[in-house]
């Protein structure tokens, strides 16, 4: 998982605009590079199952020896 701030980073003092967080493109189109065209069910299921496995009794077991 990759977490990254969103919204407004800074307001410009000389001008008053909004300066606006730009990681949300950059990072998607460097860890997802595959995503771009459309939705891969066998890419969402590899990050579902990984997600299941993280959460599972045995990763938790294995971290504590």
């Amino acid at each position: 998982m990759i977490f990254y701030r969103r919204g407004v980073k800074e307001v410009n003092t000389k001008t008053g605009a909004e300066v606006i967080y730009d990681y949300e493109s950059k990072i998607n189109g460097a860890v997802f590079p595959g995503l771009q065209g459309g939705p891969h069910e066998n890419k969402i299921a590899a990050v579902a199952v990984t997600l299941k496995q993280a959460c599972s009794t045995l990763i938790h077991l294995t971290g504590i020896r």
